[in-house]
């Protein structure tokens, strides 16, 4: 009977436990679910998609609000529920156009372990209405995850939303098909509702060319073996062989490319600054007497400590250095100078510059290293000491921004009780606010109307995806990518060579006119401890 009783208990025992973990299982799916805000009638949405740990980002977004509010008068800013005390929340900014009632919400919808891109999806696919877009794709990664989940459904409440890319700039990217990774371009995986804001790989690569073969402290030349050859046949009375070589001035300079092949946006950036060396238009700089095809080394892996290449790291760097045989080595004569091409964020870049300088200090003279945009203005300017530290990587560095990086409101920060909360000052770069404050003006312009007249908000994303493509100033091409050729920014790192080594760096920011070419912004000193 004591036997019966124990049994009867468990039993009891384990359905209350049941029971209860049905319960708790309820109550953490309804709080882990998302749930999208309601839209109030009239209005329409934007949802800003970002993972839940990158407030800094929304924080820089709101600022390039307000910055496009100061350039348009007509533009009106709510932000009073755009930085709220719970985590979990969906923060709003709320803009709105002066003679209209209507507003356009972007809210911030947080991705997480719990709450991924799908999930949140799914969930405004159910809602009425659906967002006229989705405002994403911080990483070509994350910008295709994202257009592959849009492309995969297909039972909104109206018109599908747009995808507007805010800072992704891969070209191509590797899509699983069936048991294979087949290469596509980013913009045909959610196709004719796809728009990018930023300049792509293949723009950054050209800009980046064009700077340095245009900055004839940057050229890279080969070596003058011809000319010299010339000179001595001259000599000795062989015209015919001395006009031949005289024709060539100098051999064509050396140009090597490292992958790091764990990252696509190192992956398709390299590819993007390989081709331009083969394209044959006749009109790029690099393309007239050019130089001899990128060397292409990869590296297996990015992950590694802050100064010491990792294993992969400093094999590419012995095969610069001591190559085997077939590969050309990187010249160190310092007659020559020749292009380094690094698709890598600052970490793994500055691990393969600082082995570069240590095997060889004189490297400076020969070596100029060029990148995208994955090297920011504030690794070597605000960060420099730690980060950039040019005793440590003394090789000149070129890489590029999407915006004007130094456009302050004032050389120095004022008080901080005097201080606008939105205003810029060093030594944070300007390019991340400006370019928001560009998406958030063009995208105001579409939504409403770039004219000076009322105009009703487009309730619609087909509505919204032709006012894009139909702007008085043309900005995106057929495909939606960015028009390149005007705007672009490069940042020159310019290390300071004395006769005891390099004691510091200044930094130089150019950008790009349409129709003058390169144009000077600014210089700066940047300081070292």
């Amino acid at each position: 009977m004591k036997r019966l009783r124990i049994i009867f208990w468990s039993f009891v025992g384990a359905i209350v436990v049941a029971a209860v973990a049905v319960m708790l299982s309820q109550v953490w799916s309804r709080t882990t679910s998302p749930r999208p805000l309601s839209v109030p009638p009239g209005d329409q949405e934007v949802a800003w998609f970002h993972t839940a740990t990158n407030a800094p980002t929304w924080e820089r977004f709101v600022t390039g609000a307000h910055r496009a509010a100061r350039q348009d008068p007509r533009l009106q800013i709510d932000d009073s529920r755009a930085f709220l005390d719970r985590t979990t929340s969906a923060p709003e900014l709320v803009l709105s156009r002066s003679g209209s009632s209507q507003k356009l919400r972007i809210r911030w919808y947080k991705q997480s372990s719990q709450m991924k891109v799908e999930d949140w999806v799914q969930a405004l696919e159910r809602r009425d209405p659906a967002p006229l877009a989705i405002l994403g794709g911080g990483s070509s990664d994350r910008a295709l995850e994202l257009a592959r989940i849009l492309a995969a459904h297909h039972e909104w409440r109206g018109s599908p939303p747009l995808l507007l890319i805010t800072t992704a700039t891969a070209n191509s990217v590797y899509v699983e098909s069936g048991d294979m990774e087949a290469r596509r371009d980013l913009m045909k995986v959610y196709p004719n509702r796809t728009f990018r804001f930023c300049f792509t790989n293949r723009q950054m690569a050209h800009a980046v060319l064009d700077f340095v073969w245009r900055t004839p402290e940057l050229r890279p030349r080969g070596h003058p073996a011809p000319l010299l050859g010339a000179i001595g046949l001259a000599a000795s009375g062989d015209p015919l062989g001395c006009a031949s070589l005289a024709v060539q001035a100098e051999a064509p300079p050396e140009v090597f490319a490292l992958v790091w092949q764990d990252d696509p946006y190192s992956v398709d950036l390299s590819e993007q600054f390989r081709g331009a060396f083969y394209q044959s238009d006749g009109h790029s700089p690099w393309t007239v007497n050019g130089p001899s095809p990128p060397q292409l080394l990869p590296i297996s892996s990015s992950v590694g400590g802050f100064l010491r290449p990792n294993e992969s790291e400093a094999n590419a760097i012995e095969q610069l250095l001591e190559p085997p045989i077939m590969l050309r080595p990187l010249p160190r004569n310092g007659i020559q100078r020749s292009l380094l091409i690094l698709p890598a964020v600052a970490a793994p870049a500055r691990r393969v510059l600082a082995g570069l300088a240590g095997a060889d200090p004189a490297m400076t003279q020969s070596l100029v290293a060029v990148s995208g945009d994955s090297i920011s203005f504030a690794n070597v300017y605000r960060d420099a000491d730690l980060l950039w530290n040019i005793r440590l990587v003394p090789i000149p560095l070129v890489f590029f921004t999407h915006q004007n990086p130094v456009a302050w409101d004032a050389d120095e920060a004022p008080a901080r009780d005097d201080r606008d909360p939105f205003a810029l000052y060093p030594p944070n770069g300007t390019d991340d606010v400006l370019h928001f404050a560009d998406v958030v003006r063009r995208l105001c312009d579409a939504a409403w109307g770039s004219g000076a007249g009322t105009a009703s908000l487009k309730t619609k994303s087909d509505e919204l995806a032709e006012a894009l493509r139909q702007s008085d100033a043309p900005f995106f091409d057929a495909d939606g990518n960015r028009l390149g050729g005007s705007g672009e920014s490069i940042v020159y790192l310019r290390p300071h060579q004395t006769e005891s080594g390099v004691r510091g760096a200044t930094l130089e920011i150019w950008t790009h006119h349409d129709d003058s070419g390169w144009k000077f912004i600014k210089r700066l000193p940047v300081r070292y401890r």
